[in-house]
C-alpha cells in the first residue's frame, strides 16, 4: 500500500492520498500498520519536513522522484524499513548528533545525502547490533560530518557511496565490528 505526506496536506485520518496527503511524516506513520506480509509506502512530496521519525517494520519512506525531500531530524530505524531519495540533516540547533540510528535494524538505504553543517560535529549512520549486518546502503552521499557511518557490529553492504567533507572518517569500523548475515527475506 502506498500513502503520501506533503507540505499542505492535512494531519486527519481520512487523508493521505495523493491529492489529499498528510502534513507531517510523523502522524503518517501512526495511521499505517505495516507487516513483512503487507509493506507499506509512504511517498514524502517536495519540501522541508522538521521532524524526528521513527520508522516503523515494513515500511518505506520515500521522497518523491525528482524532488527536493528534506527531512531536518532524526531517524530512528526498524526492521526491514527503508529510506529512498531523500536528504537528511540534522535540527539548526545542533543537537542532533546522528542523522539515521539503525541499532537493531536490518533496512534499505538508497539515494539519500546526509548533510551535516559546517561544524561537521554529527554522525551520518549508527549501526549498531548484528540485525544492520542484513542492510544495504546504496548511493548515499554524506557531507559535512564528523563521521559518515559508524560501525560497532555487524558490517551492512555499502556500495557506491560518497563522502565529502568529512571531519573525522567516511567509514568507521571499530575493533569488534563483525560482517555477519542473518539470512532472512528481506524486502528490497
Amino acid at each position: 500500500l502506498t500513502f503520501f505526506v506533503g507540505p499542505f496536506g492535512e494531519d486527519t485520518p481520512e487523508a493521505g492520498s495523493v491529492n489529499t496527503p498528510w502534513r507531517t511524516i510523523a502522524y503518517a506513520i501512526s495511521q499505517v500498520d505495516p507487516s513483512p506480509s503487507f509493506p507499506f509506502n509512504i511517498i514524502v512530496l517536495q519540501g522541508l519536513y522538521v521532524e524526528d521519525i521513527t520508522l516503523k517494520p515494513s515500511l518505506y519512506l520515500s521522497g518523491a522522484q525528482g524532488n527536493d525531500v528534506v527531512i531536518q531530524g532524526q531517524i530512528s530505524g526498524a526492521e526491514q524499513s527503508g529510506l529512498i531519495n531523500l536528504t537528511i540533516t540534522p535540527l539548526t540547533n545542533g543537537t542532533d548528533e546522528i542523522l539515521l540510528d539503525m541499532t537493531s535494524a536490518a533496512m534499505n538505504i538508497r539515494n539519500v545525502t546526509f548533510e551535516g553543517t559546517t561544524t561537521r560535529a554529527t554522525i551520518g549512520i549508527l549501526v549498531v547490533g548484528d540485525e544492520p549486518g542484513d542492510s544495504v546502503i546504496d548511493t548515499c552521499t554524506f557531507t559535512s560530518l564528523n563521521t559518515g557511518i559508524d560501525i560497532w557490529d555487524a558490517i551492512p553492504t555499502i556500495r557506491e557511496c560518497q563522502f565529502n567533507d568529512i571531519a573525522e572518517v567516511g567509514i568507521h569500523i571499530h575493533e569488534d565490528a563483525k560482517k555477519t548475515r542473518r539470512r532472512h527475506q528481506y524486502l528490497g
